[in-house]
């Protein structure tokens, strides 16, 4: 969540992310006391400051899983502010519960250098999907002459893994609807998703690879991945020789 917040929204900001690091990565119980204490306090914001307090609301759901309600709270955050720092808290509440293809027009938004944030969506670029729309704000970037820092070389692999892509006519949109298929895995187990590693094995210089980082037991990660192979075959994703999206124990 971004910075320049009042008091009490920092205090509620602070309680949710106490009560999600209590959780260990899974969404909390429903009937959590503490959980609906804290809602009270975002009813209370929302009448003091709106755009914040749906906000709020959507990262308050979001521990709950509640998918339904996080669209509502953020659908009242867009009708209220179009900020950039406020469009990328949003886009990490869609993100970490496993939802790209509803954040990528955000991304889009957020991202472009002309008018948002591109260093801080950055990290953003995958999980969402987007990586043709990067390079066209890394470009636009160049031309502004904006200077972009790449400490972890995500800027050179974002190029390389979007030009695979492009040249196998894979767009955006098909990518972040694949992706959706591992959110709904993560979902389905109760599970927040973290923001996943992008790899170009030296072995395989033509493809590459999406992985997800799961806080769990390496025997009990074979159960992600089948999950996940299951729900793109239902899907019709045939298995693609330029990209490959797997769980993997860790976090």
């Amino acid at each position: 969540m971004t910075a320049g917040r009042t008091l009490p929204e920092q205090r509620i900001l602070d309680s949710l992310n106490t009560l999600r690091s209590k959780g260990q990565g899974r969404f909390i119980e429903k009937g959590n006391v503490e959980w609906h204490r804290i809602g009270f306090q975002i009813d209370g914001l929302i009448n003091f400051n709106p755009a914040q307090g749906w906000l709020m609301r959507g990262v308050w759901h979001s521990l709950m899983g509640n998918t339904r309600d996080i669209h509502n709270s953020i659908r009242n955050v867009y009708r209220l502010t179009r900020s950039v720092p406020v469009l990328l808290d949003v886009i990490g509440i869609y993100v970490s519960h496993g939802m790209p293809s509803a954040t990528t027009r955000v991304y889009a938004y957020a991202a472009n250098p002309a008018h948002g944030d591109l260093q801080h969506a950055l990290p953003y670029a995958v999980a969402t999907g987007s990586f043709q729309q990067t390079i066209e704000h890394l470009d636009k970037a160049q031309e502004l002459g904006i200077d972009l820092t790449d400490d972890s070389g995500l800027i050179q692999k974002l190029r390389a893994a979007a030009g695979m892509l492009d040249a196998h006519g894979i767009t955006d949109e098909a990518l972040a609807r694949h992706l959706d298929l591992a959110g709904e895995v993560m979902r389905e187990n109760q599970r927040f998703q973290s923001l996943p590693n992008l790899h170009l094995p030296k072995d395989a210089p033509d493809s590459f690879l999406i992985e997800y980082l799961v806080d769990c037991e390496p025997a009990e990660i074979s159960a992600f991945n089948q999950s996940l192979s299951g729900k793109e075959k239902a899907a019709g994703i045939l298995k693609s020789p330029v990209y490959s999206v797997v769980f993997t124990a860790g976090g």
